[in-house]
């Protein structure tokens, strides 16, 4: 079942607001875009040129248009309102050979080269679910 959510993002606030329908009277959730650094990028999961990724100190926000031209507008809404636009790395995951070819980031946002970790024994562990 697809579930459709509808965001209104306020500029001079710099907020976004989700809705679950157009008919609802208040949001369910309101992401503050002055908390931490916010970073944008395009979904490498997704179907390209329509999802998109926001990335808050927090947890991943992943938003999805139904045109191309939307999620561009979207995106270009957010670097205005102070996100950081990354590179999907999608792509280099594909030529990878071992986990030690990828890089992760830190608690604090560092990126990190896994290769640092060759010859130790690793877990690696998703937390970024809801």
């Amino acid at each position: 079942m697809e579930h459709q959510i509808l965001c209104v993002e306020i500029q001079r606030k710099k907020k976004l607001y989700y809705y679950d329908a157009e008919t609802d009277p208040s949001p369910k959730q309101i992401i503050d875009l002055n908390e931490g650094s916010i970073d944008v990028s395009e979904c490498g999961e997704c179907k390209k040129g329509t999802c998109f990724n926001i990335v808050t100190p927090k947890r991943v926000h992943v938003c999805c248009c139904e045109k191309s031209k939307d999620q561009e507008a979207w995106i270009s809404a957010l670097i205005q309102s102070g996100a950081t636009f990354v590179e999907d790395k999608t792509l280099a995951m594909v030529t990878a050979k071992s986990l030690f070819d990828f890089t992760a980031l830190d608690i604090d946002k560092q990126e990190v080269n896994l290769n640092k970790f060759k010859g130790k024994v690793c877990l690696v562990v998703n937390v970024a679910c809801e």
